[in-house]
Parts: structure tokens; sequence; C-alpha cells
């Protein structure tokens, strides 16, 4: 098998040099982070409601890393059990919370979780769980203070279509 073949995505690593190009292609897509991290950088918001930010922040990464770890030792044949069910719940419950205490920058976490889901339940749910955290996206967006519909449509966008197999 050729290095190339082998870094099709959702195929395990082989070795050390493919799990961290893997591991950089993630950290690469972490840049979408600097829309909730802006909010929390400026002057917005009080300090309590920084604090909540950061830490969950942190927690949501955490979940985020921890599914992907898992599907790349996995590869395609991930089986979903309880563990990565309540990670991605999770993801959800923070994604939701973040975007009505903290306003609108914080629907990517909810991109994030759409694509979580995406990867990481069976082919026949994933369509479904895709479509359901994206619809929950669009209606925070729309519900939530300081978002325009446009950056609503534009993150519903992107969770629908970046969560594809």
């Amino acid at each position: 098998m050729t290095e190339a073949a082998a870094l099709r995505i959702g195929q395990p690593p082989e070795n050390r040099r493919q799990r961290m190009i893997k591991l950089c292609w993630m950290l690469l897509w972490m840049v979408y982070l600097a829309y909730p991290i802006g909010d929390l950088v400026g002057d917005r918001h009080g300090l309590p409601a920084r604090i909540a930010g950061w830490t969950a922040l942190a927690l949501f990464v955490g979940c985020y890393a921890t599914l992907v770890m898992r599907r790349q030792v996995q590869g395609t044949a991930l089986i979903v059990n309880r563990t990565n069910l309540g990670l991605l719940l999770a993801m959800g419950a923070m994604g939701i919370g973040c975007g009505y205490l903290l306003g609108g920058n914080w629907l990517t976490l909810l991109t994030y979780t759409a694509i979580a889901t995406g990867v990481t339940l069976a082919p026949r749910y994933a369509l479904l769980g895709v479509a359901g955290v994206t619809g929950i996206l669009v209606l925070v967006g729309t519900t939530c203070r300081h978002q325009s519909v446009y950056t609503t449509g534009t993150a519903a966008l992107s969770a629908f279509l970046g969560a594809r197999r």
C-alpha cells in the first residue's frame, strides 16, 4: 500500500508518521475555534462568563479530540458505544449552552458536533444524526442573541456538508 493510499480518510494510521500527519490535519481544522476564542478575549463578557466559556471550550475540545483519536485508531469500523454517544451528547449540550449564554460565535461548536456525529455514527444513522445536529444549530442560531441569519445559514451549511463521509 502506498503512503498516499494509507492516508485515506477513515483509515487508521499504520505508523507514527501517518498518525502525525492525521493529527496535523485535525489541528488545522481547529482554526475555526477562532470564533469562540475571539469572543472570549474581547470585552463582551464579564469574568464569570469568560471563565465558563474557557472551561466549556477546553472540555469541548477534549471531547472532540477523544472522538477523533478513537476514530483514527479504530478506522471506519468504529463501534458506537456509550462513551462515544456520551461524548457527542456532551459536545451538543456545550454547543447549545454556549450559543445561548455567550452568543452566536459559539455556533462553531455545533458545527464540530455535526462533523463528529457524521464520522462516529454508523453510516445508516450518520445522515440522520448530522441533520439533527444541523437543525439544532439553526434553531439555536435563530433564537440566540447577536446572531444574523446569514451567519447561522453559513454555519449550518458548513456543519451539514462538512460532516459528509
